[in-house]
């Protein structure tokens, strides 16, 4: 798999050499969090995608097609719901979840 065995790869040596060739030169590589994010992503795909394929008859997957669409509506609906509140308790977002669950179902 190109991700397993090129792009990870790839990706992690490019941070070795800029951390011990070209030490203090940070303008060499992306943010560290999004590097962080780009290894985490692909390591969960990697993943997703074993277990899609070993539980189920599918022969592969085609990772461009996931989307965090669906997602990012749902918080955002959330956030609407207490417009005033830009910081929910516990049981305000438990009512938020449950009205936007309800629905849903509708």
């Amino acid at each position: 798999m190109w991700l397993t065995h090129t792009f990870l790869p790839t990706l992690l040596s490019w941070k070795e050499e800029v951390s011990t060739i070209h030490k203090g030169e940070n303008k060499r590589i992306i943010a560290s969090p999004t590097l962080e994010g780009i290894v985490f992503t692909t390591r969960n795909f990697i993943e997703i995608a074993k277990q899609l394929v070993r539980e189920s008859s599918l022969e592969y997957v085609a990772l461009n097609v996931f989307t965090q669409d669906i997602l990012e509506s749902f918080f955002g609906n959330l956030r609407n719901i207490y417009r005033s509140a830009t910081n929910p308790d516990l049981v305000q977002a438990a009512y938020g979840v449950y009205n936007i669950s309800q629905f849903v179902k509708a």
